[in-house]
């Protein structure tokens, strides 16, 4: 059956809505997975078997703090300025000691949100809900204007929050054992080769095509 033209620009226009609505979500975990192999080569391969990955050791990579988890509670505390020695609340985070004062109680939870907050500087309304990445519409600006503001805002949290949750599920997958993480190196595996080919095959076509004048 073939699509009349009004059918054709309906289609289109629900791809191009569908990539609006769910684009961040996919980018997230994209990144996510993506960014699996490099953390390996930059953090040492060690850091991505059994025992070895966390969570908040991936999210602090993904967020450009480097690969040790606690230099990046370190440097939280000292940025709080509260006057807690980042050794205890280092050892705290890791369950070897426990919180004695409140200063240190509620020291761990800046920390614990700390190392999943990828918008920590992001402006934020008065009555934008905590852990919400939104902005109050001004009304001085156009109607686009306040939609566009308005999407991008919304696409950064369902993005923060595919990070957040891939960090989480591809931990845990690969702390199931030796079986599903010879599974995913070999899944890795192929998608490098697979991309890799492509790749190679665009290059070859874009050096070989004849260039006119």
């Amino acid at each position: 059956m073939r699509l009349t033209g009004t059918q054709k620009l309906l289609m289109s226009l629900l791809v191009v809505v569908a990539l609006f609505a769910g684009g961040p979500l996919a980018s997230g975990y994209a990144l996510v997975v993506a960014s699996l192999p490099i953390y390996g080569a930059a953090c040492h391969l060690d850091r991505i078997f059994g025992r070895q990955i966390t969570p908040d050791g991936y999210r602090v990579f993904l967020l450009g703090l480097g690969c040790d988890v606690d230099a990046a509670i370190r440097r939280i505390v000292v940025a709080s300025e509260a006057g807690v020695d980042p050794a205890r609340i280092i050892a705290i985070y890791h369950g070897a000691e426990r919180p004695e004062s409140p200063n240190e109680l509620l020291l761990i939870d800046v920390v614990r949100n700390s190392l999943k907050d990828f918008a920590r500087s992001e402006h934020r309304g008065e009555d934008c809900p905590p852990g919400q990445y939104c902005r109050i519409p001004d009304l001085s600006r156009g109607i686009t204007e306040n939609l566009i503001e308005t999407y991008l805002s919304s696409a950064r949290s369902q993005f923060l929050a595919a990070v957040d949750d891939g960090a989480d599920y591809i931990s845990w997958l690969l702390r199931l054992g030796a079986v599903v993480q010879g599974i995913v190196s070999l899944v890795y595996v192929m998608l490098i080769f697979t991309v890799g080919k492509i790749a190679t095959h665009l290059i070859i076509r874009f050096i070989g095509k004849p260039v006119t004048y």
